[in-house]
């Protein structure tokens, strides 16, 4: 399971988790894909991260780095030592994943904030993930509750992405 929580984002989303809404529809996929200026690479401030992930047992920091195409995405994690609280050390492990991504709705979330629908499709397992996005100016940020059946209806202001 911790492998599919750090899928998307090692990640993009391990801050505190909040209540997921019963928003299950998906993005439609017969139109030209949506630009909603999230093609480009962005990064993630250094952010703690407790261990027993896929890559590692131990609690550490990481930083994420999102890769959009047009359709694609590629996740890159940089995982550093506990005791490097501001990732500016030599980081430890790498991981990579890469999937294809679809936007979908625009929606509001419970926070009253305006965001999409976004599903994930990892190349690795098959599966797709709900999740939902929110770009402002150079900065992203995701709700940090990855799920198979239920779209998450807030965004994680914890770990904010800044476009490179």
């Amino acid at each position: 399971m911790k492998k599919h929580v750090y899928f998307w984002t090692g990640v993009l989303l391990t801050a505190a988790l909040t209540a997921c809404g019963e928003n299950t529809a998906s993005p439609t996929t017969d139109a030209a894909p949506i630009d909603i200026g999230q093609e480009g690479t962005w990064e993630s401030n250094c952010f703690f991260d407790e261990g027993d992930t896929v890559e590692t047992n131990d609690d550490s920091y990481r930083i994420t780095v999102l890769t959009f195409t047009s359709t694609d995405i590629s996740i890159g994690n940089r995982i550093y030592d506990a005791a490097d609280s501001s990732c500016s050390g030599n980081y430890d492990i790498t991981s990579s994943i890469n999937g294809t991504y679809s936007i979908g709705n625009q929606i509001t979330t419970t926070g009253g904030m305006t965001a999409y629908e976004i599903d994930l499709l990892s190349n690795d397992n098959g599966l797709t993930y709900l999740e939902i996005i929110k770009i402002a100016g150079d900065m992203l940020n995701v709700s940090g509750q990855i799920n198979t059946s239920t779209r998450p209806q807030t965004l994680d202001f914890d770990k904010d992405f800044f476009r490179q």
